[in-house]
């Protein structure tokens, strides 16, 4: 089998965002490319003005090559998605983005993630909300925690 752990981050990371960027819509501005709004880490120009939101950032993928051996397939992933939203109806904004990734990642969990991406076993593990200032606005945050046993290749 071919161990290939240091594309695990790199596949995972891929997988998550062109499922998600192919399928949800930003309801605040829908003509919006998704490279636009949703991105691996805070975007350094964006954030500043309410009209910049909702922002979707999808962090690197946590795993551990612990206890690894040749005859171990499948690897536990998480991914941590964080939906940033502000404005009227901003908690209202950032749970109908979570309620869309939700409805993308189970309604896709065997015919493109199991079969393209060889991510078996997707569930949504942990779901938070918060409010913070950011930039003199009131942001609303929901942070959804995907869960995955990602298939070496063999």
């Amino acid at each position: 089998m071919a161990v290939d752990k240091e594309h695990i981050g790199r596949d995972v990371y891929n997988a998550v965002y062109t499922l998600i960027k192919n399928n949800i819509t930003d309801l605040q501005s829908p003509a919006r490319n998704a490279s636009q709004w949703i991105f691996s880490a805070w975007p350094e120009n964006l954030g500043k003005d309410r009209d910049d939101y909702p922002i979707i950032i999808i962090d690197k993928p946590e795993f551990t090559t612990q206890n690894w051996t040749l005859k171990k397939t499948l690897v536990p992933v998480s991914i941590d998605i964080i939906i940033h939203n502000a404005g009227d109806k901003a908690a209202q904004g950032a749970d109908n983005l979570a309620d869309q990734i939700v409805k993308i990642i189970t309604s896709n969990k065997y015919s493109v993630l199991r079969n393209t991406y060889r991510l078996y076993n997707a569930e949504i593990t942990n779901m938070s909300s918060d409010v913070v200032l950011h930039e003199r606005i009131k942001v609303h945050i929901k942070i959804l925690t995907l869960s995955f046993d990602y298939r070496m290749s063999g």
